[in-house]
């Protein structure tokens, strides 16, 4: 009989397990949310609610870009959560989470864009501290030490069903047509406009605005100097372009196969907060790999989360200290470690 044959001839399933925690990286995700002040900054400027049982918004918004990581792509998946109750408690319900999207305005947004704009600054200043220093971009084979470089490119987004706002779109179909600013030396999303699916790719006005929206995303110090890069279906001559092939339609690929493989809402509003929470996942995920530093910083999140954040591991409670066992020989345990201990570090 082969030496790999067999295995499981005297297996069986049982439940009742006591002490595991499934996707055990989404502690280090919610770990890297709180301790760089994105949790709390999100709570200060959303409204709070009275009563038993109220969530605070911001920490709803956590919760939910933290189960967009893992999978979701709806507003009832947060129930992923459920597989890290014994660390986080019981994570919120889908009617929270569906009234905690209705509630947030353009106004809100806004403030969350600040808030998110306040951590980035406190993340981007850890990247520098490291050996290696911030991700400067190399273009045609040349460094651009102190510049930052600016993508802005849109993408479709099917409707399946009634949506306020959907409308036919230029490649047929029908659904929406959002405008994001990415940067890519660090692959992060720094403005997301979502549009009908009939506005245009070479709308000036959308793409002046979503640049504004995305330069006042970057710390003061990062503004000397910056490249922008615009899809060649925006080029006009009303925006200054370098006509440069951005490396950020990989991630709007894997955005589209995820969580904005369409908009769970029939809401226009709900579902701009749904981009918001998209954003913010990518941008953890993006975090997440810079701070667990070696090839991670450039990785795809799909590897991401195969080595960093989809693993079993099991807590247990000694001296009163929580301890959270990986699987032994995992072999991105360091990467692990180094998120873990860089996460502890960031100034809140």
């Amino acid at each position: 009989m082969s030496k790999n044959s067999g295995w499981d001839q005297r297996l069986q399933v049982a439940p009742g397990g006591k002490g595991l925690v499934g996707h055990a990286g989404a502690i280090l995700l919610r770990r890297c949310a709180d301790r760089t002040g994105l949790t709390s900054g999100l709570n200060k400027v959303l409204p709070r609610g009275k009563g038993p049982g109220w969530w605070d918004r911001g920490t709803v918004l956590i919760c939910l870009a933290t189960s967009i990581v893992l999978g979701a792509t709806s507003m009832s998946d947060i129930r992923l959560l459920a597989r890290q109750v014994l660390v986080f408690a019981d994570p919120p319900s889908e009617a929270t989470v569906r009234r905690t999207l209705t509630g947030l305005d353009e106004t809100t947004l806004g403030q969350i864009a600040k808030a998110r704009a306040k951590v980035r600054a406190r993340v981007w200043a850890l990247l520098a501290r490291r050996p290696q220093g911030f991700p400067w971009l190399a273009v045609a084979g040349k460094v651009l030490t102190g510049w930052v470089v600016i993508d802005l490119d849109a993408t479709l987004i099917t409707a399946h069903s009634d949506k306020e706002n959907a409308a036919a779109m230029f490649k047929r179909g029908f659904g929406f047509h959002p405008l994001g600013a990415w940067c890519a030396n660090t692959t992060e999303s720094l403005a997301m406009l979502l549009r009908p699916g009939n506005a245009g790719s070479n709308t000036v006005t959308d793409h002046i605005r979503v640049l504004g929206e995305a330069i006042a995303q970057l710390p003061v110090a990062y503004r000397r100097k910056i490249l922008i890069r615009v899809d060649g279906a925006g080029a006009t001559h009303d925006l200054l372009e370098h006509r440069a092939h951005a490396i950020i339609e990989q991630v709007n690929a894997d955005l589209i196969g995820g969580p904005l493989a369409h908009l769970p809402s029939g809401r226009f509003n709900a579902n701009d907060a749904w981009l918001t929470c998209a954003a913010i996942a990518h941008n953890l995920t993006r975090a997440s790999g810079h701070l667990a530093a070696g090839p991670y910083a450039t990785a795809r999140p799909a590897t991401i989360r195969t080595r960093i954040i989809n693993l079993a591991a099991r807590l247990a409670h000694r001296a009163r200290t929580t301890h959270l066992h990986l699987p032994q020989h995992w072999p991105w345990q360091t990467a692990f470690e180094n998120l873990f201990t860089a996460a502890h570090t960031a100034p809140g």
